[in-house]
């Protein structure tokens, strides 16, 4: 697959989101490296030269303009659609920060943000690009068993004592019909575990993604800012990163399931 024809990822592929991260993920590491968050974090000292303050603000914006315009372009199409969802969300975030640090840059009081926009982005789009690669993987997948039908199929017809089983073309069959595909009576069973197992992940993700937004947005907010409780930007840039790979740790996990 090199594109999808539909959807919010109409006209991606997985090339373009893979491209994208590896050159965002080049282009991250100078704001890491002479921004405020590592050296806070780990005390090292950073090489110093003339013009190296410029250095996150540099490659900041050039992961914003590189990386951010597929979600910036992605989340006009949203409204566009009248139907807003994770690109206008990621969109309005990488703006924020983006203005933000732009208006520190040229006077304004606070931190900037460059290398939490610069992550935010990259990782972003590696969530993207595993997911476009899964996608590609079903339909490659789907694609290889359209080619194993066969060019016949078992019918069932009547109940009970009466039940037959007649082997018809493909293209006789019509909407309504009864086929025998397999016969193992353990089929069944494995397929009952896996949607459980499908069902309860789905509950899972649903509430860890609801208890990140309920805990983490009112805090990036300012809402306990009174009483000390507050979540830096770096900190949302980590949570975020946490729990996008617990996420994808726990889908995994339904391999399992299939046995």
């Amino acid at each position: 697959m090199t594109a999808m024809g539909h959807g919010k990822h109409a006209g991606h592929s997985v090339a373009m989101f893979r491209d994208k991260f590896w050159i965002s993920v080049v282009l991250t590491i100078p704001t890491l490296v002479w921004g405020h968050m590592l050296r806070t974090a780990l005390g090292y000292t950073a090489p110093s030269f003339p013009g190296v303050t410029y250095f996150p603000a540099f490659f900041g914006t050039a992961v914003f303009c590189y990386g951010g315009l597929t979600f910036l372009k992605g989340a006009v199409q949203e409204i566009r659609d009248r139907r807003p969802g994770m690109m206008v969300l990621i969109a309005l975030a990488i703006s924020a920060a983006f203005g933000f640090s732009a208006a520190v840059l040229f006077g304004f009081p606070g931190p900037p943000l460059w290398e939490e926009l610069a992550s935010v982005v990259t990782i972003m789009l590696l969530g993207h690009w595993l997911e476009m690669r899964s996608v590609s993987q079903a339909q490659g997948a789907l694609g290889e068993l359209a080619k194993l039908l066969p060019d016949t199929a078992t019918r069932v017809t009547g109940s009970g004592a009466t039940e037959t089983l007649d082997e018809v073309a493909v293209t006789e069959l019509h909407d309504g019909d009864v086929l025998l595909v397999r016969s193992d009576p353990r089929d069944v069973a494995r397929i009952i575990t896996l949607s459980r197992a499908s069902y309860r992940k789905m509950l899972q993700n649903s509430w860890r993604a609801t208890g990140y937004n309920v805990i983490a947005i009112p805090l990036a907010a300012g809402v306990l800012a009174l009483w000390g409780l507050t979540l830096t930007p770096a900190m949302a840039v980590g949570l975020m990163s946490l729990s996008t790979i617990i996420v994808a740790a726990s889908a995994q996990l339904l391999r399992r399931a299939k046995r």
